[in-house]
C-alpha cells in the first residue's frame, strides 16, 4: 500500500453539495470526488473519457484519504469577502447579479494524505499526477471544485507501507468517523462536522448510501477517534 501526501493551497473553494444548485452550498472540506477530478486533469482525461471508462467510480472504489488543516477552518458567504459583481445581459431589461449567499471557503491549506493499493490501475493515474505536480505542468488546470479557483499543489513524499491496520481509540491530526465524546470544556466548538461523499457512480453523481460523517478540529488539532485506523511515522490517520 502507498500513502501520497501532498500540500494544496487557494484562496477560495466550493465543494458543492449536490442539493444545491443557484446558491451553491460547500461542502465544509474537500471531498474525494474532487481529488478524483485533479487527478483526472492533471492526466488529461475529458470528461466524456472518464464517463467513457467509469473513472470516477473506479478511482472512488480504489482510493481513500484524509486531510489535515494548515490553517484555521474559513468558511462564509460570497458577499462577505468579494464584490458582489453585476452581470447585465443585453437581452433582458433587468440586472443580474452574482448569487451573494454563495458558501465558499477561503484561505485554503490543506494537508493531504491518499492512500491506495500500488498494484491496482490507480497507480498509473497517480504515478503521472505526482510527476505533474513535481514539473508543475498538468495537462488541465486544477480547481477547488469550481472553475477559476485556481490552486497550487507541493508534493510532500511517497511512502509505502503495509496493509497493517489498527482498531480502537485513537488521536489524529486528520478526520474521525466516530468521534470520542469529551468533557472538555469548548471541545464541541473546535470540532467541524460534515457528511461526505465516498464513492461516485459517475462524474457528478454519489451513492448516497455511502456517504461517511466526518469530524476534524478546525485548526488541524488533534481530535480523538475510534475505529480502525493506520499508523503512519508514528502518527494514526483514518482513510476514508
Amino acid at each position: 500500500m502507498n500513502i501520497l501526501s501532498i500540500i494544496i493551497k487557494g484562496d477560495v473553494a466550493c465543494f458543492n453539495k449536490p442539493i444545491t444548485n443557484n446558491n451553491p452550498s460547500t461542502f465544509n472540506i474537500i471531498t474525494k470526488p474532487a481529488l478524483i477530478g485533479m487527478i483526472a486533469a492533471s492526466n488529461g482525461l475529458k470528461r466524456t473519457e472518464c464517463k467513457d471508462i467509469k473513472f470516477y467510480k473506479n478511482i472512488s472504489e480504489e482510493l481513500k484519504y484524509t486531510v489535515i488543516l494548515k490553517n484555521k477552518f474559513n468558511k462564509g458567504f460570497w458577499n462577505e469577502y468579494a464584490e458582489n459583481f453585476q452581470n447585465k445581459i443585453d437581452k433582458i431589461d433587468r440586472i443580474l447579479y452574482s448569487p451573494k449567499n454563495s458558501e465558499r471557503l477561503y484561505n485554503i491549506n490543506y494537508e493531504i494524505k491518499l492512500f491506495y493499493d500500488k498494484n491496482k490501475d490507480i497507480n498509473r493515474f497517480i504515478n503521472n499526477f505526482i510527476e505533474n505536480i513535481k514539473n508543475n505542468n498538468h495537462i488541465y488546470p486544477l480547481y477547488l471544485g469550481m472553475a477559476n479557483m485556481f490552486c497550487n499543489i507541493k508534493y510532500l513524499n511517497l511512502e509505502d507501507i503495509n496493509d497493517e491496520s489498527f482498531n480502537g481509540e485513537f488521536e489524529t491530526k486528520g478526520f474521525v468517523t466516530n468521534l470520542i465524546h469529551s468533557d472538555e470544556e469548548d471541545y464541541y466548538e473546535k470540532i467541524i462536522v460534515d457528511n461526505v461523499p465516498t464513492l461516485c457512480l459517475d462524474n457528478f453523481v454519489h451513492s448516497r448510501e455511502d456517504y461517511k460523517e466526518i469530524y476534524f478540529h478546525e485548526n488541524g488539532g488533534f481530535i480523538k477517534g475510534k475505529g480502525k485506523y493506520y499508523k503512519l511515522n508514528n502518527e494514526c490517520y483514518e482513510f476514508v
